[in-house]
């Protein structure tokens, strides 16, 4: 995946999307911004209002506001709200997972077929299309 390519090019976890001083700076700022009454807690309005709003810049095939509501959830039985280090973790794995959207080209290093299919699918169905560059071994 786009992460461990990343890692491995920069052979730092710090480079990760969602690691970099800015992106936690980021994400900090906006569980301040969400926490109006400051109690350190967000409720499922807040988170999924807020996550709507970043969804709007994303393709189809991430998660809605719902769907990623009901993971941070799963399981955890209280009805409380997420707090700050478990808003954290799932605004990590959001920018993580939404990193291609700020790229101008992808690239990939294939190695069994079906890594293949999957890549070609995936640039087959993106909203805007980017440059993609293959690496793969001859007999793929």
């Amino acid at each position: 995946r786009l992460e461990r390519f990343l890692q491995l090019v920069n052979d730092d976890p710090d480079h990760l999307p969602g690691a970099t001083p800015e992106d936690r700076r980021d994400i900090d700022r906006a569980f301040d911004v969400l926490d109006r009454d400051r109690t350190g807690y967000l409720t499922k309005d807040e988170v999924i209002r807020y996550i709507s709003h970043l969804g709007e810049h994303c393709g189809t095939e991430f998660l809605s506001a719902e769907q990623a509501w009901a993971q941070m959830r799963h399981g955890r039985e209280s009805e409380a709200g997420i707090d700050r280090s478990e808003w954290r973790q799932i605004m990590q794995q959001w920018y993580r997972r939404n990193a291609e959207v700020r790229a101008n080209i992808v690239v990939v290093n294939v190695s069994t077929p079906a890594q293949y299919f999957h890549v070609l699918r995936r640039q087959a169905h993106r909203r805007f299309k980017k440059p993609l560059i293959v690496m793969a071994p001859k007999y793929l």
